[in-house]
């Protein structure tokens, strides 16, 4: 259950238990004979009430259990107006409306013909073209105002998605050079205990291998997190490093699943 006036969740992801799939995921895979931790399911069940690992940029979670890529959002958009255009060009009806007007243009042709040898057979051309001009502007009309309504639906959805292709999230090799070099802020240069300094002594390859995101924050400024799995002290967990707009790193923590 999310709260939309604190901007977090108040329920931990059920999906995640930590006698089961926490650390080695809901698929384990064995290298020799010990299990291999599963990257993506230390960050998850770091930290139950997360969504969309810190990273709802590029991701989505609409059932609350399995992340999903926000790219995969465009197929039922694309699908959708696919579906639309076969509609307003392929029902019988709209066919049966083009052939009709179709015929009340070749009826004009023969009025004009007519009228130009005077002969009777004017009036009798002209009798079709009564008969199906209006059948066909009645039946293109609730067409195209049903078609409108979808349309105005889409616009937003799509400017969404382009505000969010544009928002991009820094690399995680990016965000390891910064890092290895960076000044500590805040918390990251008061806090002295092993937990807080252990990130310090990580290599900018070590960092590079973990994952970027853009945590929410109450004063809505955007901030890039890297979470790096490791180990302390015997204690596997997850580095944690909040990088600043002008370079610095104002959070830096190790976070032990069990502790």
């Amino acid at each position: 259950m999310f709260n939309p006036r604190t901007g977090r969740w108040t329920q931990p992801d059920p999906h995640w238990d930590i006698r089961t799939n926490s650390i080695f995921g809901d698929s384990p895979t064995m290298r020799g004979d010990r299990l291999v931790p599963s990257v993506h399911a230390i960050l998850q069940s770091g930290n139950l009430y997360m969504f969309t690992i810190h990273n709802p940029v590029n991701f989505t979670d609409p059932s609350g259990l399995f992340v999903v890529p926000i790219h995969a959002l465009f197929n039922p958009i694309a699908k959708a107006a696919k579906k639309l255009v076969a509609k307003l060009t392929n029902k019988p009806a709209v066919q049966n409306t083009a052939q009709q007007a179709s015929q009340a243009v070749q009826q004009t042709q023969q009025v004009t013909q007519a009228a130009r040898t005077g002969v009777p057979a004017a009036q009798q051309a002209a009798a079709p073209i009564t008969r199906y001009a209006p059948q066909a502007a009645q039946q293109v009309a609730p067409r195209v105002q049903q078609a409108a309504p979808t349309v105005q639906q889409a616009a937003p959805r799509v400017q969404q998605v382009a505000q969010a292709v544009q928002q991009t999230v820094m690399s995680p090799a990016e965000a390891a050079r910064i890092v290895t070099n960076a000044p500590r802020v805040s918390t990251a240069a008061q806090k002295t205990d092993v937990f807080h300094r252990a990130g310090s002594y990580l290599t900018q390859s070590q960092l590079a291998r973990g994952v970027t995101s853009i945590p929410h924050s109450g004063d809505g400024i955007a901030r890039t997190m890297l979470k790096v799995p490791g180990e302390v002290n015997g204690l596997q967990g997850v580095f944690e490093f909040l990088i600043e707009q002008c370079g610095a790193v104002s959070h830096q923590l190790f976070r032990p699943l069990y502790f």
